[in-house]
């Protein structure tokens, strides 16, 4: 997903834009992605229990709780969406 956006910042016809705004950019769509990956796992955590791939993730070992994986969604949210 990074790459994908770095790619089109780069392919884009504006030329007068500072390197920081690229890379908070980037900063804000990896926290975003990252959200995304968290709810994914707080949403199919019966699923993954069932899954050799993926029963070894924390949210499915309980070495996260779900309550810090909701705080953490809300940070990288809020920190994604305002960089």
């Amino acid at each position: 997903m990074l790459v994908t956006a770095a790619i089109g910042m780069c392919l884009a016809p504006v030329t007068n834009v500072h390197f920081i705004y690229y890379a908070m950019s980037l900063l804000g769509i990896g926290l975003l992605a990252c959200a995304g990956g968290v709810l994914n796992q707080l949403f199919e955590q019966d699923i993954d229990r069932m899954m050799s791939r993926t029963k070894n993730r924390p949210l499915v070992n309980d070495a996260i709780s779900h309550n810090l994986a909701i705080y953490i969604v809300c940070v990288f949210l809020i920190l994604g969406s305002t960089t």
